[in-house]
This record gives structure tokens, sequence and C-alpha cells, in this order.
């Protein structure tokens, strides 16, 4: 699921942030009625690609107005719909007849969360599109994200996409397109939505009573990719300050082995500190990062033992190291400050190893 905020599932959700280019191109095509019959959202996490596919969705499910007295009705100019309207109601309960959704929802006997979108639900998708629309209208559906497909729903999903019944759309959702089969991705018209920008992000955020200041505005968005979701987590557990702190040990003299480095370890290593935690291993991963595009931007090149070479295996063993620690169960405290060792020997160059 790709949501804009955490109060709403997309369904629900009637506002979108952003992305006005894109629904206009997309309503042209509807009002020209060359809409394709399988479209590819793309973009990062977050941005509102479900929001954006929901709202798409309502649109075309809604009945078509008859002509008035005075011709037919004026094309949309959006897709904005009220949330009395009975389609948004129906679709908000999941309870719209002409419109399936695909994704990964927990087992209510389990409790737990599939792995995968399956073949079987594939099939369901087909045997959804055999059916009448409820209205004679259009049939939509959503997969979110087809990125959790596996290789034998990928496959399955290639005849339904060879085939589409009339007046039907089918809308995919991919955080990494990339790695979808190449056979999906050319038979799919793409709408690429962008991160969004800070004044989109600022509006967004204050729709969640979340008001971030000017300076850390810049910061919030460099972090967040233009993702509400993300900046709202960053936020509300004081995201900003933790990279910052990352930011000052990584500028400490010797890489930082000292009692504030066993004191932050502690913290982020306690009970309920899950999200700090992960939020941390992202923040110091990305921190290395901008060492290595800083240190290749000061024009030092490739080279054994080099500056830019070292700062290129720490962030390689810092990245396999938090891998192996999710993978494995391993303590948060050494996991923490085996990160930070790496990163002693890199500032302290080869004579430290």
């Amino acid at each position: 699921m790709d949501e804009q905020t955490d109060f709403f599932h997309p369904r629900e959700n009637s506002r979108l942030f952003g992305h006005n280019d894109a629904e206009r191109t997309l309503l042209d095509a509807i009002n020209a009625g060359r809409l394709h019959h399988s479209l590819l959202i793309t973009g990062p996490k977050g941005i509102g690609k479900a929001t954006f596919a929901y709202r798409l969705a309502r649109h075309l499910l809604k009945p078509e107005e008859e002509d008035g007295l005075f011709g037919p009705p004026e094309p949309a100019t959006s897709f904005d719909m009220s949330e009395e309207d009975p389609v948004f109601r129906q679709v908000a309960a999941g309870g719209h007849l002409s419109l399936k959704v695909l994704e990964r929802q927990k087992n209510p006997e389990t409790g737990k969360i599939p792995r995968d979108i399956t073949v079987a639900d594939i099939r369901g998708l087909s045997d959804f599109y055999r059916m009448t629309s409820a209205d004679g209208n259009w049939r939509v559906a959503i997969i979110d994200a087809a990125d959790d497909m596996n290789a034998n729903a990928a496959n399955a999903l290639l005849k339904v996409l060879e085939e589409p019944p009339e007046r039907s759309v089918i809308i995919l959702l991919s955080h990494a397109p990339g790695r979808l089969l190449p056979t999906i991705r050319s038979r799919c018209h793409t709408v690429p939505l962008e991160t969004l920008t800070s004044d989109e992000l600022r509006e967004a955020l204050a729709a969640q009573d979340l008001f971030p200041t000017e300076n850390d505005l810049e910061l919030l968005l460099e972090l967040s990719e233009g993702s509400i979701g993300t900046a709202a987590a960053i936020l509300q557990i004081d995201g900003l300050e933790l990279y910052r702190e990352i930011e000052r040990i990584l500028a400490l003299p010797g890489g930082g082995f000292n009692k504030e480095i066993d004191a932050f370890s502690d913290r982020l290593s306690k009970n309920g500190q899950d999200a700090l935690y992960e939020m941390f291993a992202d923040f110091l991963e990305r921190a290395l990062s901008r060492r290595v595009l800083a240190t290749a931007r000061a024009g030092h090149a490739p080279a054994p033992g080099g500056e830019l070479d070292r700062w290129l295996e720490v962030w390689e063993k810092v990245r396999t190291l938090f891998a192996q620690a999710k993978g494995l169960g391993l303590d948060r405290k050494h996991t923490i400050l085996n990160a930070f060792l790496h990163v002693n020997g890199t500032v302290q160059g080869p004579s430290a190893r």
C-alpha cells in the first residue's frame, strides 16, 4: 500500500497532494476516449500512488451523466469527488462490485501478511473481468503493488494484459518498475509520479497538523524523498535530530569511539525503539552515501586505498552489516558499534586497519 497519510487507507482518502500534471494527462485521455487499458503508475513509496489510483478508479466508476437540456455535460476537469457520493462510499467501504483490488492483506486466521501476490490472486482477476460490469460501465482493477507479485503471478498477469476486455482498466502500482518483467512494462502505459515539492510536502504535512520549520523542510524533503508518510514518521519520532546526531558523530576526530557513541547505541538498542533503530540504519547509509558523493565531487578518482574507495568500502560494509543484523536478529547495540567501527577505520585511513 502506498499512502499519503497515516489516517486513511488510500481508498478512503479524498485528498491528493501534487501530481496535477499526471492527473490532467489521464483526464484528457479519458475525455478523448483514448485511455489505455493498462496503466503502470510508478514512483517512490509514500508519494500518493495508491491515492492517485483510487481517485482515477472512482472517476471511471461514476455513472456517466445523461445529456441535459442544452446538450452533453461539460467534461470533468479533475478526479475530485465528494465523500458523500455513492461511488466514493462504495469504494471506501471496499464494496464496489466493479472494482477489484489485489494487495497483500493480513490473513484473519493467522494474523500474518503473505509474502507475495500469487497466481491464485491473478486468476481471481481473470474471473472478475469475465463478469459483466455491475452497471454496464467500466471495470477497474488495482494491483498494489505489482512489485509484490511472484514469478508465476507475473506470468499469469501477462495473459490478462494481452487480451483486455472492453471498457476495462487495470492499474498497476510499482515502486521499482525496473524489476517488473519487460513484457509487462511494454504492455502498459507508464504514468510516472514525481516526488513532492517542498510546498506540496508542507501542505500535506499541515493537513496532519505537522509543521516543520523552514530550516528543517529542506533536510526533511531530502530524507523523505518527497514521501509524505516517511516525512511524517521522521517528524513524529524526531528523526531530523537523529540524522544530525549521526552527522555529528561522523565528524568526530578518530571516528568517535567515546562515551557519546556508547550512550547513543544504548538508547537506540532499548526495547520499544524499533522505529528509531530502523530509521538510524537508513540514515547512516544515507549519510555515508553523501560522503561518497561529496568525495567524488571533490575530484577524488577511484584508486586502491584512495579516499573514494575507502568511503565506498565502508558504505558497502555498513549496508551488509545492517542486512545481516535484520536477517539474523543480531544484537542491536553491537550492530551499531560495529557500524561505527567500520566508519572509524575509514576516517583514520589505511593505517587504522
